[in-house]
């Protein structure tokens, strides 16, 4: 999700973030459908909600927002997705942490 996120967000970019995650392998590969739907859900509410994500996250740090830096682009993504699963898709709180952890430690 992140990565669609990422790419969409590129100003070359005229496809969507969904449309981003439908062509990822990542997300091709998932076994479950639930799972599918989750990623499509929690992407389709970060660019529905990114405004509000985005004022939100901004008023929780103090090191100003958006982040900036050479991971700026996946940090911001990942704020975004952990942010919609907390305020709008009602995920446990530890496992929209847990996800926006380990996402960032991956890359």
């Amino acid at each position: 999700a992140a990565t669609a996120l990422q790419k969409a967000g590129k100003k070359k970019s005229a496809n969507s973030a969904a449309q981003q995650l439908e062509s990822l392998p990542a997300f091709v590969n998932l076994a479950e459908q639930r799972d599918r739907s989750f990623a499509r859900n929690l992407v389709a509410t970060v660019e529905r909600r990114m405004g509000q994500l985005d004022k939100v996250l901004e008023f929780c740090t103090d090191k100003g927002y958006p982040p900036r830096g050479k991971h700026a682009p996946l940090v911001q993504a990942a704020l975004r997705l952990g942010a919609a699963q907390l305020l709008f898709l009602d995920a446990p709180p530890h496992a929209a942490v847990k996800e926006t952890v380990d996402l960032l430690k991956i890359k």
